[in-house]
């Protein structure tokens, strides 16, 4: 009687096929893996890419701004005092030994090691008009006399008191309190009123600093 061959696998052709299958799986799943990745910096680069172009696009939007309405020699650079009820402080800038908050199109902050910080400042009056001169010492308080009817300054409006001389005192920002087209005509005494109060964000009360009749300029 004859015994029949049996086909089929040895355990150990068993195991070797095993071995190859998982290096196999293991090599196609870091192939996948590492195109994943790739991918992903891809992706990342990308729009990281994006961002960088969207905040330049914003910052040459503001840039091309800067400086409007700003454009007096009395005050680029003007060391510039104001209070605001929201909290913003001017940028700070070095002169010398000591740290003053110019009014200027630009300024730009060291960060050391950190980033820098570029402030940009315009003003956003859509219309235009003269200037005011302020005709009585001021020393304190609410109320700017000036030198004619304060045509073209309305209630609200964001005001800078500066001196005529560039560089003798400092410059201040404030808010119109008080609504110009109610004041009496001449020849009664043309005035701004720059009292702090509710709805006014740059006003504490006072400028802060003197102005000489007949040398400042409302702005």
């Amino acid at each position: 009687m004859r015994t029949r061959r049996q086909d089929g696998f040895s355990l150990v052709e068993l195991l070797v096929s095993v071995v190859i299958g998982l290096l196999a799986l293991v090599f196609a799943t870091r192939l996948i893996t590492g195109a994943e990745q790739n991918k992903a910096n891809a992706l990342g680069g990308s729009d990281a890419m994006q961002n960088g172009m969207l905040a330049m696009f914003s910052i040459s939007g503001d840039a091309q701004q800067a400086g409007y309405g700003l454009n007096d020699a009395s005050l680029i650079g003007c060391n510039t005092r104001f209070s605001d009820t929201g909290g913003y402080a001017m940028a700070p800038a070095a002169r010398g030994a000591a740290t003053v908050y110019p009014l200027a199109p630009v300024v730009i902050e060291s960060g050391g090691a950190g980033p820098d910080r570029i402030t940009l400042y315009a003003g956003s009056s859509m219309s235009g008009t003269g200037t005011l001169r302020v005709t009585g010492n001021y020393i304190g308080g609410t109320r700017l006399d000036v030198d004619r009817i304060p045509y073209g300054f309305n209630l609200g409006d964001v005001v800078v008191v500066a001196p005529d001389n560039v560089g003798n005192g400092d410059c201040a920002l404030a808010q119109i309190s008080a609504d110009p087209s109610k004041l009496a005509a001449p020849p009664a005494q043309q005035f701004v009123m720059v009292a702090g109060g509710a709805g006014f964000r740059y006003n504490s009360g006072a400028l802060g600093p003197n102005f000489t009749a007949g040398m400042a300029r409302i702005f």
